[in-house]
């Protein structure tokens, strides 16, 4: 176990006992009749009496407040006790009352008890505990170490939580703090060492020292919106050990020292980026030791604690507000607001090369602690002193090049750089400080310059490959005992006289180590700057790709290549980015760059010519890409996942070759993609599980010739899709469960269709396929059930195969197309393979113009309808049907073609109406194919074999008595030929008649709720208001400031809205308003909303039996709405709605922290609009009101 695991066990265990150290208190000897302190006993329990009957009944607590009183099991304490003639209430459990028993595993209270006292329940064996409504205090370690209490359920009454009141309680496994509570006081659940969840209402303003402290299995802390919590206290959370995330709210004052400190699983607490936060205050050690890997300092926070994030091994990036006036942010490291001190450098900052900015001065202690990807330092003159421990646990670190205006090195500043080869420090030091490169394992030899003074002890310590040292400095008067300790026992050591050996030696090294050379080491030549590899740029990383020459310009790609930036919001990337004097052009974007991340729009320059594998994946807030005109590849998976992503786009001159494997697969939101001309090759699954995308534009001219394999896969609602004029392959499965997809233009050059490829394309109904297509395989239109008509090229060869790998899997080509009514097979067809037509229930032709079939697969015809008519051109293809197909010999007709003949068969019927409504008379119409067939003539039949809503058929009138689907025939006779008629069948959809539109409008102003009509009309304000216009306004006063109008009210407005603010905040979805011309205030629909709610008070103090009229203003825009006003908990008042629309509020009794709730519900009872308004009732206060400023608008 590790040392601090035991130190904060130790001290867990001495906070929890420290009230037991002085011993049990004395056990109360119970009396029968009641001594002079009125203390007396009835039923095994003792009773103090607190007050005595007058008109009433008097009042007793349990207990004497002193002493224990002897229990075991379960106990229930009566409403009244009877002493004598004497009847009391019972109020209270006294202090102490039953501290230490521990067989007492429950206990019923009665309404009646309204305070519970301090220690009353101390070490008990309580296993549940409901705390009545009744009860409105409870005092300090009320149950401390009650260490089997598991659940507990809190008054509704109760205002805070006291000092150590669940203290120990290792059982207890959630609690949920009551609305009401303001204060959750110093360790009042410290130490409840399984306890997981924790919710907190809106009404808590404060937790103290060490509320949660060592609540290691806390995983869940809940924050009530609208929170009014301002400070969270010293340790308040320290060793939440379990603890992942948290929302803190924006009202925050306040985060204590130590508050969130070893909370080694939080990553996130809602103040990562730049956000509304009230912060003033964050302590020493706030955030020590967890897994924050952002920090957003904002313009409030005016006192910051030493080290608040020490030890946060995964923090990549802090930000400061613009106007914070201590901090200022540059790339994610913090700087004081001069910039003269560099605070902080994240420990994961991405980047492996930093230069330490112009203008610092000092480099503060701890500065680059833990820096795991920083491999070099070089400082900018001007740079005079490094705090201590400055660059301890870099555990990459290998070169440090420093400024020749340091002066001072702090002690341990080089601790544990495990890597650390190459360091010059400058002639303007004079003294090295203890420990300073104390175990850097790899430095091998270092230049002591010219003006030290002194060596302190272990300079050097545990540098056990350390093997050369030249002392250049004359002045060298001090080498403290140690400090070459742990160093290479081939360590030599050169000094310039003999009186400096003596030094050396004297300080623990061998004589025989120590030399001298009495010639001072001539001014070494500037050693060059490392060559960068790395380097980070307004938070942006860039890897080298090419160092430049005379003749080339140096070059870099955005990311490492390996993993994505930390970054958000929108993101422009420069052309060009400079570093270190260095100009580089920007010429792609690695692999992983944004993989993650949080931007929501990414601008990229021209220079850009590659965007690599899976550069942008998962990037959930952005909304659009737009590839720029110079990118010539995408990778794999480049912009994938993007949940948010409505729009893939190019700009003009794109010069786009190359779309890796889905590319832009699994946007999910994604409704549109344009593709540019000069695309050349797509990967496989370029646009996987894209469920919204409806339209894919090929740019005229384009130059693709295939679309691979899973091409659109699962693009649900695809609906068309115009494929460039060169596709000459469609892969297997290319437009697989496409189920949107209408149609695909025209595939004249199209020579083949792998197996699924139109797998379950349902609303496909026309597929003309070329003379140059030579196969059709497997699957390919498989259960297309709206696939009506199909013509076949003149060069297919094969439809389907025989067999496949998978034979009992084979899916036939056009298996399962319900719809499908003939088909005319040309003469180049020899094979028809398995399955090919089977389940196509409506095919009821099919002429095979073949000579000679080679073969026809198993159940290639199964389950065609029953009257389907084979037309073929000999007897040898009848046979083949009836031997190898099992066709019966009747449903076959040889025709032979008789030259010269000049009738024209009817091909198919265009334009019959589909839907009809029930008792309305539809009239049948049709266009036959072609326009000049020999016989147009069209009769309507019902198919008959699925009637089952009443269809009948009078000449062309079609007619139905319910609702649903019917089959009816369209016939041409002779349509076929002289003695066979065209028959086709279809399906009539009869909808239900629509009831009228009901545009009344309704109010209901009793039972405190009421209802909005159509068009917004508001009924529950006070007077009335055209549709579409919301009773509540913002006109301008004499003044011109606006006033919010509320009913016969007026409010002024503090912070008056411009009509450039409203603007803004319409733009910004932050408000949903807009100005009129004439200054009044309109609702604007957000999203499906268009709500507006303003109540005139916020907070009101009454007297018991007081009452207070509020006024209420509402607006929703649809239909359906209602409003509600009630009170937060039952019984403490009455509502009364009245006819002008405002509210009158009765007190019943008193109540602290009841708030009245006004709210909008839409037609589904969904709360979408509310405000609300905190009540107060006590004796003897007089009314009092506090006026709401502003509007409430959702």
């Amino acid at each position: 176990m590790h040392t601090k695991v035991i130190g904060k066990r130790i001290l867990a265990g001495l906070l929890s006992l420290q009230v037991l150290i002085a011993g049990a208190p004395a056990t109360f000897a119970a009396a029968e009749a009641e001594d002079a302190d009125g203390i007396f006993t009835a039923d095994g329990l003792t009773y103090k009496v607190l007050s005595e009957p007058g008109e009433g009944d008097g009042t007793v607590q349990v207990g004497d407040g002193k002493s224990v009183v002897q229990v075991s099991g379960s106990v229930k304490i009566p409403p009244t006790v009877t002493n004598g003639e004497k009847t009391y209430d019972v109020v209270g459990i006294g202090d102490r009352a039953f501290m230490r028993q521990t067989d007492l595993t429950s206990v019923t209270l009665p309404d009646s008890v309204t305070d519970i006292g301090k220690q009353s329940f101390f070490g008990t064996g309580l296993e549940k505990f409901k705390m009545n409504d009744s009860v409105a205090t409870i005092g300090e370690e009320c149950f401390r170490t009650a260490d089997k209490l598991e659940t507990v359920t809190l008054s509704e009454n109760l205002s805070e939580i006291p000092k150590d009141a669940f203290d120990g309680c290792t059982a207890l496994r959630k609690i949920e703090i009551p609305e009401g509570v303001s204060d959750v006081e110093e360790a009042a659940f410290l130490s409840c060492t399984s306890l997981q969840k924790v919710s907190l209402p809106a009404s808590l303003e404060a937790i103290g020292e060490r509320a949660f402290w060592q609540d290691e299995a806390l995983n869940t802390l809940l924050i009530a919106e609208d929170s009014q919590l301002e400070e969270v206290g010293d340790g308040a959370f320290q060793w939440c050990s379990s603890l992942e995330a948290i929302d803190l709210p924006a009202d925050l004052k306040k985060i204590g020292s130590s508050a969130f400190s070893d909370c080694g699983s939080l990553k996130s607490v809602g103040i990562e980026t730049d956000t509304e936060s009230q912060l003033e205050s964050l302590g020493e050690s706030a955030f020590r030791s967890t897994q924050l890997s952002d920090f957003y300092f904002p313009d409030t926070l005016t006192e910051i604690g030493e080290r608040p994030f020490g030890s946060c091994a995964k923090l990549k990036s802090l930000t400061v507000g613009e106007n914070n006036s201590l901090l200022k942010s540059v790339n994610g490291v913090l700087f004081n607001k001069d910039g003269n001190e560099l605070l902080v450098y994240p420990p994961e900052k991405e980047g492996r090369a930093y230069k330490i900015p112009q203008g610092v001065t000092k480099i503060a202690k701890y500065a680059f602690w833990g820096a795991s990807d920083l491999q070099e330092v070089t400082m900018s003159d001007g740079v005079l002193e490094l705090g201590e421990f400055v660059f301890q646990d870099a555990s990459s670190l290998k070169s440090v090049i420093f400024a020749d205006s340091v002066t001072d090195i702090g002690r341990l500043s080089f601790y544990n750089n495990e890597t650390l080869e190459n360091v010059r420090l400058p002639d303007s030091l004079e003294e090295l400080a203890g420990n300073t490169f104390y175990n850097c394992e790899s430095l091998k030899e270092i230049r002591i310059p010219k003006n030290i003074s002194k060596m302190a002890g272990s300079v050097f310590g545990s540098c056990p490959n350390l093997v050369s040292i030249k002392v250049l400095s004359d002045k060298l008067a001090t080498v403290e005992d140690g400090a070459f300790n742990g160093t290479s026992e081939d360590l030599k050591i050169s000094v310039l006289n003999d009186s400096i050996k003596s030094l050396v030696v004297a300080s623990g090294i061998g004589e025989g180590q120590v030399s001298v050379d009495g010639s001072e080491e001539p001014e070494p030549e500037p050693e060059p700057e490392p060559e960068v590899t790395s380097f980070t740029v307004d938070q942006i990383q860039y890897k080298v790709l090419s160092q430049g020459s005379e003749t080339e310009k140096a070059t870099v790609q955005v990311g490492d290549g390996k993993n994505g930036m930390s970054v958000g919001g929108k993101i422009e990337i420069p052309a060009t980015v400079e570093y270190m004097d260095k100009i580089y052009d920007v010429t792609a974007v690695g692999d992983f760059a944004f993989s993650e991340s949080s931007i929501t729009e990414i601008t990229l320059p021209k220079s850009i010519t590659a965007i690599g594998d899976s550069a942008f994946i998962k990037c959930s807030k952005l909304t659009s890409f737009q590839i720029p005109s110079g990118v010539r590849s995408i990778g794999s998976r480049a912009v994938a996942d993007c949940e948010s992503l409505k729009a893939v786009t190019y700009t003009p001159d794109s010069s786009l070759e190359e779309l890796g494997d889905g590319a832009l697969g699994d946007n999910q939101a994604l409704e549109i993609a344009l593709l540019p001309n000069t695309l050349k090759k797509v990967g496989t699954h370029l646009f996987l599980w894209d469920i919204s995308l409806k339209t894919v534009e090929f740019q005229e001219g384009s130059q693709l010739i295939v679309l691979p394999e899973g091409t659109f896969l699962w693009c649900m609602k695809l609906e068309t899709i115009d494929l460039p004029v060169g596709i000459a392959k469609i892969d297997a499965e290319a437009f697989y469960e496409c189920q949107s997809l209408k149609e695909v233009g025209s595939l004249p050059g199209v020579t083949e269709i792998g197996e699924n490829a139109f797998y379950d394309c349902r609303l496909l109904k026309e597929v003309t396929l070329g003379d140059g297509l030579k196969e059709l395989n497997n699957g390919a239109f498989y259960t297309c059930t709206g696939l009506t008509a199909v013509k076949v090229g003149s060069s297919v060869g094969a439809i389907g195969t025989m067999v496949s790998d998978n034979e009992d899997g084979l899916k036939g080509v056009f298996e399962g197309c319900t719809a499908l009514s003939q088909i005319t097979l040309p003469a180049s067809v020899k094979t028809i393979g398995k399955n090919v037509f089977r389940g196509c229930a409506a095919l009821s032709r099919i002429e095979i113009l073949s000579d000679a079939l080679n073969s026809v697969g198993a159940n290639a015809f199964l389950n065609v309808s029953p009257n389907a008519q084979f037309v073929v051109r000999n007897e040898a293809v009848k046979n083949t049907l009836i031997n190898t197909a099992f066709v019966s010999k009747e449903s076959i007709l040889v025709k032979t073609p008789e030259p010269g003949n000049d009738f024209k068969a009817v091909s198919k019927i265009l334009n019959i109406p589909t839907e009809a409504k029930v008792g309305v008379p539809l009239t049948l119409t049709g266009t036959v194919v072609p326009s000049d067939a020999t016989n147009q003539a069209i009769k309507w039949e019902l198919a008959g074999f699925d009637n089952r809503i009443g269809a009948s058929i009078t000449g062309n009138l079609f007619t139905a008595t319910a609702a649903g689907t019917v089959t009816v025939q369209a016939v041409v006779e002779k349509g076929i030929s002289i003695s066979e008629p065209y028959v086709q069948n279809f399906k009539i959809t009869v909808k239900a008649a629509e009831k009228p539109s009901d545009h009344d409008h309704s109010t209901n102003n009793g039972g405190g709720s009421g209802s909005f009509g159509r068009g917004g009309r508001t009924v529950i304000a006070s007077g009335t208001a055209p549709d579409n216009k919301p009773v509540v306004t913002v006109q301008k006063d004499p003044q011109g400031k606006p006033v919010v109008t509320v009913g016969a009210r007026a409010l002024p407005n503090t912070k008056p809205l411009t009509a450039a603010d409203i603007a803004k905040k319409a733009t910004d979805g932050t408000l949903n308003e807009t100005v009129n011309p004439n200054g009044v205030w309109d609702g604007k629909t957000v999203g499906a909303k268009n709500i507006a709610l303003v109540i005139d008070t916020k907070e009101a103090t009454l007297a018991p039996g007081g009452s207070y009229q509020l006024g209420v203003s509402a607006f929703a825009g649809s239909a359906g709405s209602t409003l509600r006003v009630r009170a937060s908990r039952d019984g403490f008042v009455t509502i009364t709605a009245n006819p002008d629309g405002t509210y009158t509020i009765t007190s019943n009794k008193p109540v602290s922290g009841l708030y009245i709730l006004v709210e909008i519900l839409d037609a589904n009872g969904n709360v979408v609009g509310h405000s609300s308004m905190k009540l107060d009732a006590a004796t003897g206060l007089g009314v009092k009101h506090v006026e709401n400023k502003a509007a409430t608008i959702v």
